[in-house]
Parts: C-alpha cells; sequence; structure tokens
C-alpha cells in the first residue's frame, strides 16, 4: 500500500488497527531499485506481525538531481511522513513505529525526525544514506528511542560518485553510505546522544544473501530478512 501523507490515517473510521506494528518505507532517489516487494517479502519469511507501508517521495524516473538537490522538497516531504507517523500513533498508540530508508530517502527520514516529539518512533534504519560523514543526526537519534542503525560499505560506488554529485544534505563528500558517519566531538567528549548510532559495515558473510557490498545490494529481500528484520523484532 502506498501513501504520500497522513490523511491515509487520519481517517481512523475505516484505517485498520494494527497494534502489533508498522514499518514506514521510504526508497531513495527515482526509485531506481525500490526495498518494496522484497522489505515485504523479507517481513512474511520472517513472520514478523509488521505491516509495510511505503511512504513515495521522489520526483519520478530519472529525476535523480532534484530528488538530491530539492532541499525544500525533502523538507516538504518530511513533514509530511511526519504526519503520517503521528496520525497512526493516535489509532494505534502501543503500536511499534519503524523507518526503514534507502540512498537519498534519509534526507526525508531526518526532516521528519526534526518535526517529531523525542522518542516518537522505536527504531530508524538507513541503508547506504546518501548523506555526508558529518550530517547532524541528532534529530533522528532523539526520535527513534531505540537508536539508529545505519549501513555502509566500502564498495558502495554511489557513495563515492557522490562526492562528485553531491549528497541529499547538500554536502560533496564521499556518502555514510559508503564510509559511515563521523560523531561530532567537543574536545574528546562525543555528543552523548550518538551513543544510539548504531553503525553496521558491509562485510563477505552478507554475500550469502545475495548483498554484493554495493549501493542496491542493501535492498534485497534475503540481507532485509537477514539483518534488518531482526533489529525491528528486538
Amino acid at each position: 500500500m502506498t501513501i504520500g501523507c497522513a490523511r491515509l490515517y487520519a481517517q481512523t473510521e475505516s484505517a485498520p488497527r494494527v497494534e502489533q506494528g508498522i514499518i514506514f518505507r521510504i526508497d531513495g532517489s527515482s526509485p531506481i531499485r525500490g526495498m518494496g516487494d522484497d522489505l515485504r517479502q523479507a517481513v512474511v519469511d520472517a513472520k514478523a506481525p509488521l505491516k509495510v507501508e511505503a511512504f513515495e517521495w521522489s520526483h519520478g524516473p530519472i529525476l535523480i538531481l532534484n530528488d538530491l538537490h530539492e532541499h525544500d522538497y525533502q523538507k516538504a516531504k518530511g513533514r509530511e511522513l511526519a504526519a503520517a507517523v503521528l496520525a497512526y500513533r493516535k489509532i494505534s498508540p502501543t503500536g511499534k513505529v519503524y523507518l526503514v530508508c534507502h540512498s537519498s530517502g534519509a534526507a526525508v527520514v531526518l526532516a521528519a525526525a526534526a518535526q517529531l516529539p523525542a522518542g516518537s518512533v522505536d527504531r530508524i534504519v538507513l541503508l547506504a544514506p546518501a548523506l555526508a560523514p558529518t550530517c547532524d543526526l541528532r534529530p533522528a537519534l532523539r526520535c527513534a528511542r531505540d537508536g539508529v542503525d545505519s549501513f555502509h560499505s566500502v564498495k558502495d560506488m554511489v557513495g563515492l560518485a557522490l562526492a562528485v554529485f553531491g549528497n541529499a544534505d547538500g554536502q560533496f563528500q564521499i556518502s555514510a553510505g559508503s564510509r559511515g558517519f563521523t560523531p561530532p566531538r567537543d574536545g574528546d567528549v562525543e555528543d552523548p546522544l550518538y551513543a544510539n548510532l548504531h553503525q553496521h559495515a558491509w562485510e563477505l558473510e552478507m554475500s550469502k544473501t545475495g548483498h554484493l557490498g554495493g549501493h542496491f545490494g542493501w535492498t534485497r529481500a534475503g540481507f532485509l530478512r537477514a539483518y534488518v528484520v531482526p533489529l525491528l523484532e528486538k
């Protein structure tokens, strides 16, 4: 099922009351290869009591640079996503809420997190985030009560190319999807919020799931089933 705003959940009389949990799926630019059926299949295979909802935000096919660089548009879509989360909370106050995004979808998730109360979602998962390693994750870290899990791979050639084309946060650096995030420090002291950031580097063992380390391997059902869905069942 696809949503673009909060209206789906605002209609409380007809909306399903799913108490066990929901995953808002936010794909990357275009999307060239979205998580789509792969994430739904991973959830079904794991018999996880979670519903997957797609949040559509992209400008559309081939408009990758628009998705990457139109920051006011990202913020507007982030406000829509935040409204959808809050509307779901109203009809399912005890349900788990997860945000799982890929690539430039991370910019929309951060924009949503900046609009949401602290602890309003359970966990945020960033797959190959098209953000600079120095991007400020504090809004997401405040928003996610169980923390933020970010996955990166040195074999991600798209992450390298973003140093030329620009990340979704406007920085021309090799992305955090390739190198991981660098927590800010005040002298020798790391910001305590970053204790809730859990970073996962691609490793050879993951190739058994069909993920060979590239930018889109994170969206494959085998990887999602083995590494992402278990995070959502904790």
